[in-house]
C-alpha cells in the first residue's frame, strides 16, 4: 500500500531530491539553443545526476501495458505535449521545449518540469509559457491541509480558460514519493469540494499542461509522445509541493542562495 503521508526522513530526502532536481533544471535551461539535439540535453541530464548523486526516476519506467521507458528525461518540442522521446531532433531559433524528469534520492522521487523558449519566441508562445506556469500556480496555492484535488483542478482550470488557453482533460498531475505515480491523481480540470482530501504530510506533483488549440491528443508512432491533435503549441510545468497544515511547500524550487 502507497504510504500517502509522508513521515519526517521521506520529507527530509524529497527536500534534498527536490533541491537537486531544481538545480538540474536550471542548469539544463541554460543550456538549451538552436542546434542542440534533444538527445544532448538527455546526455546532460546524466552527466549531472551523476554530479549530484541522484538517479533518473523515469528510466526503468513501466506503466501497465507499456514497455519499460528507456531516457531519464521527456524531451517535448512545440506540438508535442508530454512524453517526448530524446532524439537527434535539432532545436531550432524559435521553438518552445519542455524538459520534464524526477530524481531518486535515498529511496524517494521529485518530479518536475519547465518549458524553455528558444531565442525570440512568438507573442502567442510567450502568452503560453506565462500562462501555463501562472495555471500552475493558481493550483499550488490551493494546496492545504483540508483542501480537496478538486480546488486545485478548478483553480488550474479557471486560470488557464480565463487567458484564452486550455488544457488537456486527458493529461493530470498525481501523488508522488515512493513511487513516481501515487494518488490522488490530480486533473487540470474539475469543480471545487470534490475529490480526495488532501492531509498535510502528502506529496503531490502539480502539472499543468496547456495549448492555444483545443486540447485533444495524438499518440505518435514511437508509443510514448502525445501531440497536440490541431499541431498547435504546447506548454508544461510541474513542481513536486508538500502539504502543511497551513498550506505547501514547493520542494523543487531552487533554494535561496
Amino acid at each position: 500500500m502507497m504510504e500517502l503521508i509522508k513521515d519526517e526522513s521521506a520529507i527530509k530526502n524529497m527536500r534534498k531530491g527536490g533541491e537537486i532536481l531544481a538545480r538540474i533544471l536550471n542548469e539544463i535551461s541554460r543550456n538549451i539553443q538552436a542546434g542542440t539535439t534533444t538527445i544532448e540535453i538527455e546526455n546532460s541530464i546524466n552527466r549531472l545526476c551523476l554530479k549530484y548523486g541522484v538517479k533518473p526516476a523515469f528510466k526503468g519506467y513501466q506503466p501497465a501495458g507499456s514497455k519499460a521507458y528507456g531516457f531519464s528525461s521527456c524531451i517535448s518540442v512545440n506540438e508535442e505535449v508530454v512524453h517526448g522521446l530524446p532524439s537527434s531532433r535539432k532545436i531550432s531559433e524559435g521553438d518552445v521545449v519542455t524538459v520534464d524528469m524526477g530524481v531518486l534520492y535515498n529511496g524517494h522521487i521529485t518530479d518536475s518540469a519547465i518549458t524553455v523558449p528558444v531565442g525570440e519566441i512568438s507573442d502567442n508562445d510567450k502568452k503560453l509559457l506565462k500562462v501555463t506556469e501562472g495555471a500552475m500556480f493558481a493550483g499550488i496555492d490551493k494546496v492545504k491541509d483540508g483542501a480537496r484535488v478538486g480546488d486545485i483542478s478548478c483553480a488550474i482550470q479557471e486560470y488557464t480558460e480565463r487567458n484564452w488557453f486550455n488544457v488537456f482533460k486527458s493529461l493530470a498531475g498525481h501523488g508522488v514519493g515512493k513511487e513516481l505515480h501515487e494518488e490522488p491523481t490530480i486533473p487540470n480540470f474539475g469543480s471545487k469540494n470534490t475529490g480526495m482530501v488532501l492531509k498535510a504530510g502528502m506529496t503531490l506533483a502539480i502539472e499543468t499542461m496547456v495549448t492555444s488549440g483545443d486540447g485533444e491528443l495524438n499518440l505518435k508512432n514511437d508509443g510514448w509522445t502525445l501531440e497536440s491533435a490541431d499541431g498547435k503549441n504546447a506548454a508544461q510545468f510541474e513542481h513536486t509541493v508538500l502539504v502543511t497544515r497551513g498550506g505547501y511547500d514547493i520542494l523543487t524550487a531552487i533554494p535561496p542562495q
